[in-house]
């Protein structure tokens, strides 16, 4: 694993679907223990597509009791040739069957989102970089990723595959199902299109 900004870094302002971005899920980064309440963790995320590394950041992550929770970011930005640093707010909201559910602000927008995308100028939402989805050629990867995302509408969502409250009138063991069926599809997406490496920083 080289060190800060290693690796090529693709300009992807020229593309305009969600499969051409590097995604930031916080639902997987929050399964994966990366985002835990009380806890200050620093490491490294990498997105690689068979031999070759798509891009590499440092994070570090502040969920400490009586700190504003953050979730800030390091990189080396070849589009600009400058070196990135920055903080994205994290907001918790409280589902109605008890316990929290985090959420990225968007750096841009400020709204609150699910899933961020690296573009040429920091990360941000979908709407922020105007991206659609992409239908043709289809992987397997992007096979499971669409399928989350139809899960994904089934509950009442955009199908930008991010946590969502109980639809009304919708079981909860509907409800569950359906969620864990999504995440799991989610986690089988990544799986596919990127190997995530998370180390410890030096």
């Amino acid at each position: 694993m080289g060190g800060m900004g290693s690796g090529q870094w693709y300009r992807w302002d020229s593309r305009d679907t969600v499969e051409d971005y590097c995604s930031l899920r916080i639902g997987y980064l929050v399964r994966k223990g990366y985002i835990a309440r009380g806890t200050r963790q620093v490491g490294r995320l990498c997105w690689e597509a068979g031999d070759s590394t798509l891009a590499t950041i440092r994070f570090e992550s502040n969920l400490q009791d009586g700190a504003l929770p953050y979730f800030r970011v390091m990189y080396g930005n070849a589009s600009n040739g400058k070196h990135d640093d920055y903080m994205i707010r994290l907001v918790a909201t409280v589902p109605h069957y008890g316990g929290e559910r985090w959420w990225f602000q968007c750096p841009h927008c400020r709204q609150r989102v699910g899933v961020l995308y690296l573009g040429a100028e920091r990360f941000a939402c979908r709407t922020c970089y105007g991206l659609a989805y992409q239908s043709t050629r289809e992987t397997p990867s992007m096979r499971y990723l669409r399928r989350a995302r139809t899960l994904h509408k089934r509950l009442g969502g955009d199908g930008d595959v991010d946590w969502l409250p109980k639809p009304k009138g919708m079981h909860w063991h509907t409800y569950e199902r359906l969620l864990a069926e999504m995440e799991a599809y989610e986690d089988a997406s990544f799986a596919g299109l990127a190997q995530w490496v998370l180390g410890r920083s030096g």
